[in-house]
């Protein structure tokens, strides 16, 4: 995926309206969303099945508490399913992360 190409190499900066937002280089986990490894302090989380529902990718700092769900989609209309999100939230507050004080959720048309 393109994304993930864009993240290990410089981040990548996207557009809303006339404003950027810059989605931060950092290393790409790959793991299954209901059995997350021990994470680094900052890292880009890619789900193992391409199919995952929900988002395609997650950016977190554990530093800041900061999650960031990525979806990327090729057209403006979109599925939002929200269930995804909590299964993995709730993986990463027993495991990986502790507590998260700040949710982002980001849809990018490509």
């Amino acid at each position: 995926m393109y994304f993930f190409s864009r993240i290990r190499k410089g981040g990548l900066v996207v557009y809303e309206g006339e404003n950027e937002v810059h989605f931060p280089q950092s290393i790409v986990v790959v793991a299954d969303p209901k059995n997350v490894p021990v994470l680094p302090t900052k890292c880009w989380l890619k789900p193992k099945k391409y199919n995952q529902g929900g988002y395609d990718a997650v950016y977190i700092d554990k530093e800041e508490g900061l999650v960031g769900f990525v979806q990327v989609a090729k057209s403006d209309r979109h599925s939002f399913l929200i269930h995804h999100f909590k299964a993995l939230l709730d993986s990463l507050e027993e495991t990986a992360l502790g507590k998260v004080n700040k949710l982002e959720i980001f849809v990018v048309i490509e």
